[in-house]
């Protein structure tokens, strides 16, 4: 049907977006534009260079403006120097006293993983030193050699990044803090200073997670970057054109997804930090590895009390040794074990002769030799715990590690990170601004929509997808499904049509209403009709309940018409 979008009065196609909108490429007066909402700030998609992006943020106040909310402690500072990156917004942070010791602090309260950074050039001494107060993490800058010094209370990581001209961005990654703080400092491994001694500082930044993320300025609230909230996330998962990635609300209660070395035990493994390209475009992994031939060499996360269906999931990348990787749940009526074969060309695969088939297990590619892999588990009452078994007994292999989730439900949904506490992501919710009253008003019209890939996937139970109402009347139609069935709700104004996918993969669907015939179209097969008993000339739109669902929304058209079985068959045909 090649005039399809000529004929159509609304046409959504996931491309351009802002906070809280999704564009519509018709109408073109913008009145067929959609609200969206989230409301966490947790959810996640893959961008267009294939990388999971996140939220970003900088939790500091005044960022650049260190002779405000910053507490200075026998030192000075004086703005309006040239910066790294061209400006004059560099400041010269020095000892103003004979003292033994000069800093620059902000207070900040958090258990939770962060990172603390700045930039910095050398003056008359060449070394600074970043602190966090409570826990003491603190470690030691050379900016005339771009090396790292001492490191004490082992901070999660460190690094000193050349940016041109001199100058560095410095970065501490640590657990836990009551405040951050630079010191001016002449030498390595201590706090003493001479009077005078300064340094170069701009652009300071906390934010969580394991690596500094981009800058944001802030002045006197926290800024948010990236995917913030209330964002429609348009996901390049499947292909090079976005489709729009909706989901229920889901919880990972894993309360360091990416931080292994807290909050897991570990029998005959050994956990090491890694500068390995993860799935976020980050440089920081966790291998996880066997340290003797044990087939019961694991790590493990205790669960507390679980019931009810639960699924585990994590990213994975093979050492170039072929293994197999082991996962195994336990929680009141027995373990669940699932293995996936390693190949030596980096390839993760399900081994389905060796499992249990009842674990919807998963291998998906994300790209640079990364797989998610994960299965469900089904617990009981008791005290439920996962094990990831990095190479199943060969002491010469493991894998490497990032993202790990374990959430609530049948089948895994996009990624969710956690810092220190467990974290829940808010269902998606799509809804059209200005109503759609002036679409339908000759009791006719023709709903089509296209995913690529299944809704409803792994649902028991009918969940709602998308519906329009009639507001005056109160009739409305909803789209509702499973895994096992696919229900149109003609309330008010006809009966159900309801078809049994039976495992099929279905993409492209259509509604429409002539004024005597209600059909469904689904992949160019018409799946049922009913007789139209009562006029509908709907005036609200809403795609999202919250009810639990999954689904990659490539396209939206709405037509003021009910277009003919031919077009209609024409129009969902693969």
């Amino acid at each position: 049907m090649s005039n399809a979008f000529d004929k159509a009065s609304l046409v959504m196609l996931p491309h351009a977006y802002e906070e809280g909108k999704l564009y519509s490429l018709k109408p073109t007066d913008r009145s067929g534009d959609f609200t969206f909402s989230r409301g966490t700030d947790t959810a996640t998609r893959v961008n267009e260079q294939g990388y999971i992006e996140k939220e970003t943020a900088n939790l500091l106040l005044q960022s650049n403006q260190f002779d405000t909310t910053w507490t200075t402690s026998n030192a000075g500072v004086t703005g309006g120097q040239s910066g790294y990156d061209g400006s004059s917004d560099a400041w010269l942070f020095e000892n103003n006293q004979v003292a033994s010791s000069a800093s620059l602090a902000q207070s900040f309260s958090s258990s939770s993983v962060n990172v603390y950074s700045v930039y910095a050039k050398a003056g008359t001494t060449n070394w600074l030193n970043l602190r966090t107060e409570a826990a003491g993490k603190s470690v030691w800058f050379d900016l005339g050699n771009g090396v790292i010094g001492t490191e004490k209370a082992s901070t999660i990581s460190s690094s000193i990044e050349s940016v041109g001209n001199g100058w560095y961005r410095l970065s501490i990654a640590f657990d836990s803090c009551t405040a951050v703080r630079f010191y001016v400092v002449d030498g390595n491994n201590s706090f003493a200073v001479t009077n005078g001694a300064n340094v170069y500082i701009q652009d300071a930044q906390l934010n969580q997670g394991l690596v500094a993320q981009p800058y944001l300025e802030t002045t006197t609230v926290p800024v948010y970057g990236g995917l913030t909230d209330n964002m429609p996330r348009l996901d390049y998962t499947d292909a090079s054109c976005p489709s729009l990635l909706l989901e229920p609300s889901r919880t990972n209660f894993i309360t360091y997804s990416e931080y292994l070395l807290d909050g897991w035990t570990d029998t005959g493994c050994t956990i090491t930090k890694t500068n390995e390209t993860n799935p976020s475009g980050n440089d920081i992994s966790y291998f996880a590895t066997a340290i003797d031939s044990d087939n019961a060499d694991r790590i493990r996360y205790f669960g507390g009390t679980k019931n009810g269906d639960y699924y585990f999931s994590f990213f994975a990348k093979g050492d170039g040794n072929a293994h197999q990787i082991y996962l195994r749940g336990l929680g009141g009526s027995g373990a669940a074990n699932m293995y996936w074969d390693v190949a030596a060309d980096g390839t993760i695969s399900f081994n389905s002769n060796d499992s249990d088939a009842n674990g919807s297990p998963i291998s998906e590619n994300y790209g640079n030799g990364w797989y998610r892999i994960g299965f469900k588990q089904t617990f009981t009452g008791a005290n439920a715990y996962s094990d990831i078994r990095p190479s199943r007994g060969d002491i010469n292999s493991g894998i490497y590690v990032w993202g790990v989730q374990w959430e609530q439900g049948s089948y895994p949904t996009s990624y969710i990170p956690t810092y220190g506490s467990t974290q829940t992501r808010g269902g998606d919710v799509l809804g059209n601004s200005n109503n759609i009253s002036g679409l339908f008003n000759d009791n006719k019209g023709t709903l089509y929509f296209e995913t690529n890939n299944t809704i409803f996937k792994g649902e028991t139970t009918n969940k709602n997808l998308f519906g329009l109402t009639e507001s005056s009347s109160g009739n409305y139609f909803r789209f509702r499904g499973s895994n096992s069935n696919v229900l149109v709700q003609s309330i008010g104004f006809g009966s159900n049509i309801s078809f049994n996918p039976s495992g099929a993969t279905l993409t492209k669907y259509l509604y429409k209403w002539d004024g005597s015939t209600i059909k469904l179209f689904v992949d160019g097969v018409e799946r049922g009709s009913v007789s139209q008993t009562a006029t509908f000339n709907p005036n609200l739109f809403r795609i999202g309940f919250n009810f639990g669902f999954v689904s990659n929304t490539k396209q939206l058209l709405i037509f003021p018409t009910a277009l003919s079985d031919a077009e209609c068959i024409a129009l969902t045909t693969l």
